[in-house]
Formats: C-alpha cells, sequence, structure tokens
C-alpha cells in the first residue's frame, strides 16, 4: 500500500485513509474523494483539523503553488457529505456483489466477515455483542437507513467481507466516521 504524508500535520498514512486535494486550474482546490483526478496532490488526514489546514493554505507546498479556499467549512461539509455518497454506494455495490453479511446472528457466526458496520440505533444488548466480537466497528446511520442502503428491511448490523468493493468502502467507511469523530471532539 502506498503511503503519504499529511500536508497539515507532517504525519505519514496509507493513501487510501487520507483525503486527496488537487488544484483545478492553478485557481481553487477541489478535493477528490476517489483519487482519480488528474494532476499533482496533496492530502490531509480525514480530520477536521488537518482539513480545514490544508484547505487554508496547508496544501501549498505539495501542490508548489499558492492556494487557499475561499470558503473552508462549507467544503468540509461537502468533503463529509461526498464520503457518505460513497458508503452508500459502496454498501450496494457489495450488497450486489454478496459481500456483506446482514443481520447481527449471521454476521458474528460468518468468521470470513470482517469489519462490522453497526446502526447508531440499535440495542444495547446488540452493541454489546458487536463490541465483544473484536472486530472492527463503524457506526452509522439508522437501521432504517443501513436496510436501504443494502437493499433489504431494517437491520441493525452489517458484516464486510473480502473482495476489491469491500476494501474501498472499509476505506470510506473510516475516513468518514474519523471526520465525524473529529467534528464532535
Amino acid at each position: 500500500m502506498p503511503t503519504r504524508r499529511c500536508t497539515a500535520c507532517r504525519s505519514e498514512s496509507r493513501q487510501a485513509t487520507l483525503i486527496r486535494l488537487v488544484t483545478i486550474d492553478g485557481e481553487g482546490l477541489a478535493v477528490d474523494l476517489r483519487g482519480r483526478l488528474p494532476g499533482r496532490g496533496a492530502y490531509a488526514c480525514a480530520r477536521a483539523k488537518c482539513l480545514l489546514s490544508a484547505l487554508k493554505g496547508a496544501a501549498a507546498r505539495s501542490l508548489r503553488q499558492r492556494v487557499r479556499d475561499s470558503a473552508p467549512n462549507d467544503r468540509l461539509n461537502e468533503v463529509e457529505a461526498g464520503l457518505l455518497r460513497l458508503v452508500r454506494e459502496g454498501l450496494s455495490l457489495t450488497a450486489r456483489r454478496q459481500g456483506l453479511t446482514i443481520g447481527l446472528r449471521e454476521t458474528l457466526q460468518d468468521l470470513s466477515s470482517g469489519p462490522i458496520v453497526a446502526a447508531k440505533d440499535c440495542s444495547d444488548r446488540t452493541r454489546k455483542m458487536v463490541d465483544q466480537s473484536m472486530r472492527d466497528v463503524y457506526v452509522l446511520g439508522t437501521q432504517e437507513e443501513l436496510g436501504q442502503w443494502s437493499g433489504r428491511g431494517p437491520t441493525g448490523v452489517l458484516g464486510l467481507s473480502g473482495g476489491p468493493a469491500a476494501r474501498r468502502l472499509i476505506n470510506d467507511l473510516a475516513r468518514l466516521c474519523s471526520l465525524r469523530a473529529s467534528q464532535m471532539a
């Protein structure tokens, strides 16, 4: 896995866990959540503080030109909305490719299942069982939303298995949850 350095805090992380910024016609900054836009890129941690710092000018060193976003706080909200859109698309795609285990019992019994996505409104009993599973847990959306995104009825727990779509989804989940947690701090 390639690594990159955050332009704000200067820590090194896996490229897939960072948020890429590119310049548009040498003028403004664009957030490249999929990492596919052409041009020189700068990277920021998926934390509000680092992303705001990069948007306010810390990315200039990596991009080798003066850049400054005119509305960094608005851009932060756009990044969160974009990551949520990628997660919803990823859950739908992973479900179509049979990469999701749906439901608490099935997820806990499926030994090939990796990280777990839990609804923020699942019961305390479910939350406790998920925490005891010793897997990475991402809390996201309501049971109704998880059901919609996975193409099923309301569900409190989804298990993610292997495959390229699931790996991309896990990276997007990690970035989204990290960004949200840093905004609450």
